[in-house]
């Protein structure tokens, strides 16, 4: 018996069973394409891709260059504490038809959680920064949606159940607020030690 099934047991069978009914009921040649590109923006090397490019366009700008160190900590924090939590917890992957192949354990989805932090901090940044409502509205939505799609995809696909993308989510979440809290709370005491 895993930590898994000690700490929640057969809580989320109803729940995973029924969201991926609804999901697999729609499986069709062209939404399976769909959903493999949108899985691929949770993927490591792609978003491993899309921090470096932050980071270069970051340094044109002294508004955003204090963030591409937190943009590289948040990345490679959360993915290192998706395996560590993966291992705790060992849930096997669901045993059914899978589009995709992947391996390793299933809890917490490490797609939903990773970019849950990644595009979550991105946003926060964005809408901090951006002057225009319109741009910070447009971005919320894109990287929003973008990040359910992402959880969706790993469903659909037959890579994880349900309940992996909600407590992805949920880490990611809470990763991200803490993260930006800390940072939020260093640069107010090196601004106070400055003025001093």
């Amino acid at each position: 018996m895993n930590l898994f099934q000690i700490f929640f047991g057969n809580a989320f069978d109803y729940f995973d069973e029924t969201i991926y009914h609804f999901l697999s009921m729609h499986i069709s040649e062209n939404l399976t394409k769909f959903m493999t590109i949108i899985t691929h923006m949770g993927s490591w090397h792609i978003l491993l891709l899309i921090m470096l490019l932050t980071c270069v366009i970051f340094s044109k700008s002294s508004t955003y260059t204090p963030y591409r160190g937190l943009i590289v900590i948040n990345l490679f924090s959360i993915w290192i504490f998706n395996e560590v939590l993966k291992e705790l917890f060992q849930r096997d992957r669901p045993n059914i038809l899978q589009l995709v192949h992947v391996d390793g354990y299933s809890f917490p989805s490490g797609h939903a959680m990773i970019s849950f932090a990644f595009y979550g901090l991105l946003i926060f940044i964005f809408c901090r920064h951006l002057h225009n409502k319109g741009m910070r509205v447009f971005i919320l939505t894109i990287m929003g949606t973008l990040i359910i799609l992402i959880g969706l995809s790993r469903v659909y696909l037959g890579v994880h159940y349900a309940s992996d993308i909600l407590a992805g989510f949920l880490v990611g979440f809470i990763w991200v607020v803490v993260l930006i809290s800390r940072f939020e709370i260093n640069g107010k005491e090196k601004n106070a030690y400055f003025v001093k």
